[in-house]
């Protein structure tokens, strides 16, 4: 076979295998999509026990009223994400883009960063901002979200204690 001929014969076999690999992963984005639906399922048969019916509920409950405190995270952390950009991009690579401080500032919430590299970079607002992030965040807004799952979880038992609840599905039929 000619040169010519060889190489177009191993394109068509390259195109061939990549678009195998393309569809293998989509078909694990599938799956990993199926195993979710599937484990969200599983919430509904947990329900038939007293005790993972109050799980259950809360969840059902507390789903309403997380959304405001979400929107609220959502809010507060593209605030600092964008702060963090403009003060940090141009000299530290966690906050060269504004979804690279965001990813940056949730691992923050985690308690992974490190304060030596804002130091360097903006010693006095970086680490103003900082504190401030982890206050508000860490202080005040984490400690909402579990305010309203311990007030949620308050009214599922006061709701089970008095009967009307035990051994029903925990979404409306």
């Amino acid at each position: 076979l000619s040169l010519r001929r060889q190489r177009q014969m191993c394109i068509r076999d390259s195109i061939r295998l990549r678009l195998t690999f393309q569809y293998y992963r989509y078909g694990r984005n599938f799956l990993a999509a199926g195993v979710l639906v599937n484990f969200v399922k599983a919430f509904k048969f947990l329900s038939v026990s007293r005790q993972l019916s109050q799980f259950t509920r809360t969840i059902y409950v507390v789903s309403a009223e997380m959304l405001n405190v979400l929107l609220i995270l959502a809010i507060v952390l593209v605030g600092f994400a964008i702060a963090f950009h403009v003060l940090l991009g141009h000299a530290i690579a966690k906050y060269r883009t504004f979804s690279d401080a965001a990813i940056t500032l949730l691992l923050v919430v985690f308690g992974d960063f490190d304060l030596e590299e804002i130091i360097a970079f903006a010693p006095l607002l970086g680490v103003a901002l900082m504190l401030a992030f982890v206050v508000i965040m860490t202080f005040i807004i984490l400690t909402m979200l579990l305010k309203i799952v311990d007030v949620s979880y308050g009214e599922v038992l006061e709701e089970i204690s008095g009967g009307c609840l035990l051994y029903t599905s925990p979404s409306p039929r």
